[in-house]
């Protein structure tokens, strides 16, 4: 039973840890008091580029593994003096309540250094830099959000709309803002997005996990479905799970962030079989995404060629025992022939 109770515990602390909206935009208006913070935390939630998200930052500030802490909320939390919590669920939740009251404290006093300094117990260089970011860059791009309506007026009586790249603020790429312009999809060649693998890898790692408690196994393969519209808004989720199903992982180029390659990931690091995927592709993503048909196709060409035990490598299990299957056949038909 307490098994159980810590479990329960830790899948509320993951629903508490999802963006739950609690109302809609008003066209033109951006939100006050609680809803602003709460937006404000949202979009410094996870990392910027390399502008680490607020919780991380304040994680490392306070010397926490904020990777440890959120893989597993349900887990007891490490022995801290500021932190004296019962779970990694308990300790994520108050450092998010921490974060909120720096960022509280960043608009009252209209200075992300003075808020460290008034809230934090030490020195918070981390958070600091997130804060600053949140200052400098992301607010001055909210307070656009007025131009709202003043664009769709314009593009209503066929006049210039400033142009802007798509995409969720929330889910790293705040430099999406501001809202209201016209929008273009977002760089194929630059999908998964170094964010969308995190979250593809982890939820990937979540599926696997669940699927172990249930059944006692990995499985062996896994059916998926992947849309073109998802993919825009996300920058690659389905992409990267996919991949780091099939124990590979993207290639950046550093200059530019875009996609270059793949590259295996090591039985030994990945610490379980290689699950064969099925891809079931929409019309719009053939048409849209054909870089990412080719990736797909390369990483289950290189993951098949892996000179490794069936029992790790799916895919090249299937690909044997499809094989000897269809030779047998070959063979049965050409006896039948004879």
């Amino acid at each position: 039973l307490p098994d159980f109770l810590q479990r329960v515990d830790g899948y509320l602390c993951e629903i508490k840890e999802a963006q739950i909206r609690d109302g809609l935009h008003v066209l033109g208006q951006l939100p006050q008091n609680e809803q602003l913070v709460d937006l404000l935390l949202a979009l410094v939630r996870v990392d910027n580029g390399k502008i680490p998200g607020l919780l991380k930052a304040l994680a490392g500030d306070f010397e926490l593994d904020h990777p440890a802490l959120s893989r597993d909320l349900a887990a007891p939390a490490p022995n801290n003096a500021v932190f004296p919590c019962r779970s990694c669920g308990d300790v994520m939740e108050a450092l998010s309540d921490l974060a909120k009251r720096l960022i509280q404290a960043c608009w009252r006093l209209a200075s992300p250094d003075a808020a460290v300094a008034e809230i934090l117990p030490v020195a918070g260089t981390n958070a600091a830099q997130t804060l600053t970011y949140l200052w400098k860059e992301i607010r001055p791009r909210l307070e656009c959000c007025h131009e709202e309506i003043g664009h769709i007026i314009d593009a209503l009586s066929g006049r210039h709309v400033p142009p802007g790249p798509s995409g969720a603020p929330t889910r790293g790429t705040a430099d999406v803002l501001p809202t209201g312009r016209n929008f273009y999809s977002l760089d194929i060649r630059a999908i998964p997005t170094a964010t969308a693998w995190r979250v593809g890898s982890s939820a990937a790692d979540a599926l696997l996990r669940r699927h172990v408690e249930r059944t006692g196994g990995y499985p062996e393969s896994i059916a998926l479905v992947v849309w073109g519209t998802s993919n825009m808004r996300t920058q690659g989720d389905d992409i990267a799970e996919i991949l780091y199903l099939l124990g590979v992982r993207p290639r950046w180029d550093d200059a530019n962030r875009r996609v270059v390659g793949i590259e295996v990931i090591s039985l030994a690091e990945l610490d379980r079989p290689r699950i064969d995927v099925t891809v079931r592709i929409s019309g719009l993503f053939r048409d849209a995404f054909p870089n990412l048909v080719r990736l797909l196709n390369e990483a289950v060409s290189l993951v098949a060629g892996l000179e490794e035990p069936l029992d790790r490598n799916y895919v090249r299990a299937h690909i044997a025992r499809d094989t000897a299957l269809l030779l047998r056949h070959e063979k049965e038909a050409c006896s039948e022939v004879e």
